[in-house]
C-alpha cells in the first residue's frame, strides 16, 4: 500500500506503507498549498511528500493531496479507511477485473515524471 487515511473527531491521519511517520491534517489552518487553500498540518509532511515552506505548502507526487483526501473521508457519513496501491500495482480481490500491465482506473497520483 502506498497512503492509507482515516479520519478522527475533525483530523485526517495519514500513513504510508512507503515513506515512515504520520501527517495528521485539517482544512482551515494558517498554511496556505497551491491552490489557495488552507490546511493545518501537525507531524510528518513528508508522508505525502510535501514541502512547507514561509506557510506555504508545495505539493510533489500527489497533487492536491490534501484536498483529495479530505472529501474522500468526508463525502459520506460514518467511518471510512481510503488506501492506494503503490504504482505498478492494483487492489484485487474475488470477482473484480483486474488490469495487467495497464488500463485500471486512476490512482491517487497521477503526476508522471
Amino acid at each position: 500500500m502506498d497512503v492509507i487515511a482515516w479520519m478522527e473527531k475533525e483530523s485526517m491521519h495519514v500513513i504510508s506503507g512507503v515513506r515512515p511517520g504520520r501527517l495528521i491534517f485539517k482544512p482551515n489552518g494558517p498554511l496556505v498549498d497551491e491552490y489557495e487553500q488552507s490546511w493545518d498540518l501537525a507531524g510528518d509532511a513528508g508522508v505525502l511528500n510535501l514541502t512547507v515552506k514561509n506557510n506555504k505548502i508545495f505539493y510533489d507526487e500527489y497533487p492536491d493531496a490534501l484536498a483529495r483526501l479530505y472529501s474522500s473521508l468526508t463525502s459520506h457519513g460514518g467511518n471510512y479507511l481510503v488506501a492506494s496501491a503503490k504504482p505498478g500495482f492494483e487492489f484485487i480481490g474475488e470477482g473484480s477485473p483486474t488490469h495487467v500491465g495497464g488500463a485500471s482506473h486512476g490512482g491517487f497520483i497521477n503526476k508522471i515524471r
